[in-house]
């Protein structure tokens, strides 16, 4: 399963961003701000970084700077969150050595498209549910045609 790291400090947009994530079959975990994405960085692994770009403490611009001279996380996958849909935006993310660049509110659509580029999307857990219900109707289904033989 897919381990993403959000970094935002509004509540609000972490529940939400959480929430759609969680939904997709993502396991999240959510910090307030860049000092506390590079802790959890030391302590875990993840394999995409959402990354306000604007947070108390250290920013996510000047996270991601620091991500990206730090060997162990070079590759990983960082996507800026901006509030500031504004021009020159997207390239001061990527200038900072961001990846990509998500403006807000998030959209669910773009978020999971943005997100399906760096990490492979999990399977839904209604398609795992419905998967399961058809491999155990088969497997009923071939014991029938068997007589009860495998």
């Amino acid at each position: 399963m897919a381990r993403i790291l959000i970094a935002e400090d509004n509540p609000t947009n972490q529940k939400v961003v959480a929430c759609l994530l969680g939904k997709h079959g993502y396991q999240t975990f959510v910090v307030a701000n860049g000092r506390q994405a590079l802790e959890a960085l030391e302590e875990s692994s993840y394999d995409l970084v959402l990354m306000d770009v604007q947070m108390p403490v250290l920013d996510g611009l000047e996270a991601t700077k620091l991500i990206r001279k730090d060997a162990r996380w070079c590759m990983l996958p960082v996507v800026g969150l901006t509030a500031h849909a504004m021009a020159g935006d997207r390239e001061r993310c990527l200038g900072a050595g961001m990846n990509d660049y998500l403006a807000k509110p998030v959209r669910t659509p773009a978020l999971l498209e943005t997100v399906g580029k760096y990490v492979p999307q999990p399977e839904h857990a209604g398609d795992r549910t419905a998967g399961a219900t058809a491999r155990a109707a088969g497997a009923r289904i071939s014991r029938s045609l068997s007589g009860g033989r495998e």
